[in-house]
């Protein structure tokens, strides 16, 4: 949704228009019943204050609730997560790019040389739980990292979030989160490069 948009509807909701508007809600029905008494001697409240009553009455009560997610989503995409600083004794080496989920993931081989010393010979299984994949993943046109936020009008049919770049403008709309995503890279990564060792050793 748009900016202005946005505006807009959070000043029905909660600024000068909604105390404009809720008199209006109140007052008009009696009003016009008191002129049409007036008029035709009858009391009765015309269908069309019915109709604008309950049309201003929607309005502020639709805008409200885009209000409270509009909120929702700005303290949802601020909000940062926190990490321990840990001092890494880990080395790694780069393996190249993976492109999942349309966009471009790094891949690592993650090697702990302190913890490594004096361990028995390492198997296939031991040796593929060392290859990583990094978060955030990469713009598939200008490899600038990406950012996350939740949408607007996401849904978990079509997508909940959004993944952008700030470099060029690049988009693409994701049902999952990063951390999400990232471990299912992790385990097509794995099993990958899984069978072609198992292939390797099969034609030697």
């Amino acid at each position: 949704m748009k900016d202005w948009g946005i505006k807009i509807l959070s000043s029905i909701a909660t600024g000068l228009l909604a105390k404009i508007f809720l008199p209006i809600i109140v007052a008009l029905p009696p009003v016009a019943a008191t002129i049409a008494y007036l008029q035709n001697g009858k009391w009765v409240i015309p269908m069309w204050a019915w109709m604008i009553s309950a049309f201003l009455l929607a309005l502020v009560g639709i805008s409200w609730l885009i209000n409270k997610r509009v909120k929702s989503l700005e303290e949802e995409n601020s909000s940062l997560p926190m990490f321990a600083v840990v001092r890494s004794v880990r080395t790694w080496t780069d393996l190249g790019y993976e492109e999942f989920f349309g966009v471009r993931w790094r891949v690592r081989f993650v090697s702990n040389p302190y913890y490594n010393r004096g361990f028995s010979e390492e198997t296939l299984e031991s040796s593929l739980s060392k290859i990583d994949v990094q978060s955030p993943p990469l713009c598939p046109h200008c490899d600038t990292e990406l950012y996350e936020k939740s949408d607007f009008w996401g849904t978990p049919l079509w997508g909940k979030y959004i993944w952008y770049c700030v470099g060029c403008g690049f988009k693409v709309r994701s049902k999952q989160k990063f951390y999400e995503a990232v471990e299912k890279v992790k385990r097509i990564v794995k099993g990958k490069a899984r069978r072609e060792v198992i292939k390797q050793l099969q034609d030697n």
